[in-house]
């Protein structure tokens, strides 16, 4: 069950990431490290990582939930996921891309839209976990999709 849940947690945060179209072999420049970790500062992975705990914290009765948070915490060695996410941004996107995250989630807007992406998460989990849980169903009992 924890191994499910630290690889859900990895996914929620890894979206935005896997999203993009990786390129072989990108030459990570200085430019764009210094620029993700720019991003990092607008935007810290650490905050996305507890969001995800949170949520995954809710699978469980509430009198476990601080319990199973601290447990999950502990396996995380955060200051490798900072620089791991750091490389990765810096691998994903463009200087330019970058440059372009960095005023818009440095902006307002950009922040504000930052801080609505969990609760809109939040509000589409429960619409993917059941349609998820339906395909589950489905695969064991040998139903077909609809």
């Amino acid at each position: 069950m924890k191994k499910i849940i630290l690889l859900l947690l990895l996914v929620l945060i890894a979206m935005p990431v896997l999203a993009q179209e990786q390129k072989p072999e990108t030459v990570i420049t200085t430019k764009r490290l210094e620029l993700a970790g720019k991003m990092h500062e607008i935007w810290p992975i650490r905050t996305r990582i507890e969001t995800a705990l949170e949520a995954a914290s809710q699978n469980f009765p509430p009198e476990r939930q601080a319990e199973v948070k601290a447990a999950m915490r502990k396996s995380i060695q955060f200051d490798q996921v900072e620089e791991a996410s750091k490389r990765a941004m810096a691998e994903t996107f463009t200087e330019e891309e970058l440059e372009a995250m960095i005023t818009f989630y440095g902006s307002e807007t950009g922040r504000a839209v930052s801080a609505k992406t969990g609760d809109y998460e939040s509000a589409l989990r429960p619409v993917l976990i059941e349609m998820l849980d339906k395909a589950m169903l489905d695969l064991r009992t040998g139903q077909s999709a609809q």
